[in-house]
């Protein structure tokens, strides 16, 4: 069965073209410029991934944000823009974009993202499709419980909201706990396609990350800032309260 992509975008000769050329792909397309239809698109149908418009007068960073909100599965976004301008391109990454694109936008080559992206997915977490409880797959560290199968970061049996980028990012200090890791090893682990941007953002999300994983009054410190390199994640795992190691269990029944 063909695989469909969801265009969020104004009806133009740019949307037209960029439709017949992953229908000679074939792909699917469905296209629509309203945020509440993109959002009931995305919620009903399976698609392969969705292509943002942040020209378009629709609000794509807000709806990029809720759509990471309202679904229950991993799906890559990619954003799409006429201006190389970083700060809209980071914010969206941040609100849980998996990358962006220059216009004008080549087929061939966003494709290759798509698939890049859904690749790396397969290294930390699973679609909704492909859910298996795995109790065995869940990382504990402390207070958290990151389980890639659902995509979910807990703290004291709570679920923790995070962005696609900030997931990749605690997985990679959850499998290399109590190791310094540089900025650049950390920007190469989110492997973002997006050559304008610089290591710089791997400080913009690790400020994100720490707001929502801190433990001040318990003097745990999760990630610490190694100076002049970048920064690790300090190995908790001898902390025995019964809620840090089984704080999700009865989830599983």
């Amino acid at each position: 069965m063909a695989q469909s992509i969801l265009l969020v975008t104004e009806r133009t000769e740019e949307c037209d073209q960029l439709q017949k050329d992953f229908h000679k792909h074939s792909y699917v397309t469905w296209a629509t410029d309203q945020l509440e239809k993109a959002l009931q698109y995305a919620e009903s149908l399976p698609f392969f991934g969705i292509i943002i418009d942040l020209d378009a007068k629709i609000d794509g960073l807000e709806l990029c944000k809720r759509l990471r909100a309202a679904l229950t599965y991993w799906l890559p976004i990619i954003l799409i823009t006429s201006e190389d301008d970083e700060f809209n391109s980071i914010l969206g990454l941040e609100l849980g974009a998996d990358d962006y694109v220059i216009k004008p936008v080549q087929i061939k080559p966003l494709i290759a993202r798509f698939h890049a992206i859904l690749r790396r997915g397969k290294l930390c977490c699973k679609n909704q499709k492909e859910l298996i409880p795995a109790k065995d797959s869940r990382l504990i560290n402390g207070e958290l419980v990151l389980d890639p199968s659902r995509f979910t970061l807990y703290k004291n049996d709570q679920s923790i909201t995070l962005t696609r980028k900030e997931f990749e990012l605690l997985h990679y200090f959850f499998t290399n706990k109590g190791r310094a890791i540089s900025r650049s090893e950390l920007f190469q682990a989110l492997e973002s396609d997006s050559r304008k941007l610089d290591a710089r953002i791997i400080d913009v999300f690790i400020s994100r990350i720490r707001k929502k994983i801190a433990s001040p009054n318990k003097g745990i410190n999760y990630i610490k800032t190694v100076r002049n390199l970048g920064y690790m994640m300090n190995d908790y795992d001898e902390m025995t309260s019964e809620s840090v190691h089984n704080p999700v269990a009865h989830r599983y029944i």
